[in-house]
């Protein structure tokens, strides 16, 4: 069984990490200043449909990415939301195991968020 931490290092890593502009919570908080532009990743585990019925699978992982887009410009978010949906049906591979996310359909759309434009996008595998 693997971790969300490790799931959170190999989202990052297959979306190109800080050079192209994903991060995790935790590093942009380190940042101090948030870049002009930026898609913040968030990894966790979710509970499979049915799992908590008598009979259903033990140990059975799967996962729910998380990203928001934010910039400063709008099209600069719309661009950072392009580079997210990269992740749509690549190989993510988290110890030795190939995973295939795959785009939810309840993006939010890209809104005036505190000065800033951001939108979220969510994926599972």
């Amino acid at each position: 069984m693997s971790s969300e931490k490790e799931h959170l290092a190999a989202v990052l890593a297959l979306m190109g990490g800080s050079a192209r502009g994903a991060y995790s919570l935790g590093d942009l908080k380190a940042l101090g200043t948030l870049p002009s532009s930026y898609n913040e990743v968030h990894v966790v585990e979710r509970n499979p449909e049915g799992s908590d019925r008598v009979g259903s699978l033990s140990g059975v992982q799967q996962w729910r990415v998380l990203i928001r887009s934010v910039a400063q410009i709008y099209g600069n978010a719309q661009e950072m939301r392009r580079r997210a949906g990269e992740l749509h049906g690549a190989q993510l591979t988290v110890a030795s195991e190939n995973f295939y996310p795959r785009r939810s359909t309840t993006d939010d759309p890209i809104a005036p968020d505190s000065g800033w434009w951001s939108g979220t996008s969510e994926f599972t595998y």
